[in-house]
């Protein structure tokens, strides 16, 4: 599995999601943290510590991510996908 995003480096050379980024692929091999845009740069590895635009979702609730990847799917799969549609049904 891979995913590819659009990317810059922060000071510390870490990744860093950016829509003006250029876009890099990440597999297995060379698994990586991406941080979002918003990240404090001055991040710590400290119980409690918020970045000023860090935000938690109300309560206890799961911050919810979404993702999109019916592109790759499509772009990996969309042949096959068209081969199957395009057979004779079956008569059962």
């Amino acid at each position: 599995m891979s995913l590819t995003a659009r990317v810059t480096h922060d000071r510390d050379d870490e990744i860093v999601w950016s829509e003006e980024g250029e876009e890099e692929t990440y597999g297995n091999a060379d698994r990586r943290r991406i941080n979002w845009k918003d990240r404090d740069p001055d991040w710590a590895d400290v119980k409690g510590f918020r970045g000023p635009k860090n935000v938690d979702s109300p309560g206890r609730q799961w911050t919810r991510i979404d993702v999109d990847s019916f592109r790759e799917f499509g772009r990996r799969y969309g042949a096959a996908m068209r081969k199957l549609q395009e057979r004779p049904a079956s008569k059962n």
